[in-house]
């Protein structure tokens, strides 16, 4: 069996990976566009504390759910097979963020019962600030989900972590390690996620309905990224996009003679099952 294995791949192939992105997000806008408006309309009607503590946990799963309906494009699987493969993997990732998020919650609530007994006012000052950054828009959810997509994408380990869970889905443990050895090979994937953080950032600034646009082409990306490096498969050139835009099931570069077309390489689960 062939070793599930992260490689090293050139440092330009950022450029490829947002490429191919742009192109598989214009060719599912549909279905990506109904998935991001229905799950942050729910949170929208929630009130605006357990809005922004569910963003928080399920923005890196609903990156991860992009990342796999990205992979539909090189599959014959419809979206309904995608979203009910994908949830075993998306419940990990969100139970990954909602740990991460307990402990960081946990050491907040310690420093803020610090500075309340010392009789500082700091902690309801960051609230203050907080609800009035995520008031700007009509569209409040979308802009509080952008601001938590950019402090998420500045963890280096998310690049390839998500596309590990949802994709390949892989245990916690084994993602971690390989996204891991993933970065180490290819450290300008973090320089990747940053910018990414940062065009959230720009579009929380500007409108929370630039989420609408923006989570399914970073779970695009992270797709894409996840498939060059540890598939060994670059991305498409525009010629062979202009061919095979979607499904794509004509190039023998997704799948092999004689294979089953629920294996083909898209996703690739389980450690090349």
């Amino acid at each position: 069996m062939k070793a599930f294995e992260p490689k090293a791949v050139p440092p330009d192939s950022w450029r490829h990976w947002v490429t191919e992105a742009l192109d598989l997000c214009t060719a599912q806008w549909l279905p990506n566009t109904m998935l991001v408006l229905g799950l942050l309309g729910g949170v929208q009607l929630l009130q605006a504390d357990p809005g922004r503590l569910l963003l928080g946990c399920l923005a890196p799963g609903l990156v991860a759910l992009f990342a796999a309906v990205a992979s539909r494009a090189h599959t014959p699987r419809r979206l309904h097979q995608v979203l009910r493969g994908s949830l075993p993997g998306v419940g990990r990732a969100v139970l990954c963020a909602a740990t991460v998020l307990a402990v960081l919650y946990a050491v907040l609530a310690a420093i803020a019962g610090a500075l309340a007994f010392g009789g500082a006012g700091a902690p309801a000052a960051g609230q203050a600030a907080w609800t009035a950054g995520t008031a700007t828009s009509d569209f409040a959810a979308g802009q509080s989900a952008l601001l938590v997509l950019f402090l998420w994408l500045l963890v280096p380990l998310l690049f390839f972590l998500l596309p590990l869970l949802v994709c390949a889905q892989l245990p916690v443990r084994q993602a971690l390690a390989l996204a891991r050895q993933a970065h180490a090979l290819n450290p300008f994937a973090w320089r990747v996620g940053a910018a990414a953080g940062l065009l959230c950032l720009g579009g929380a600034m500007w409108n929370g309905v630039a989420a609408v646009p923006f989570y399914p082409l970073i779970g695009t990306l992270l797709y894409v990224a996840y498939r060059h490096v540890f598939l060994g498969m670059p991305p498409e050139t525009a010629t062979q996009s202009t061919h095979a835009r979607w499904p794509a099931l004509q190039s023998p570069t997704w799948s092999s003679p004689g294979s089953s077309p629920r294996r083909s390489a898209g996703c690739r689960p389980r450690c090349m099952r």
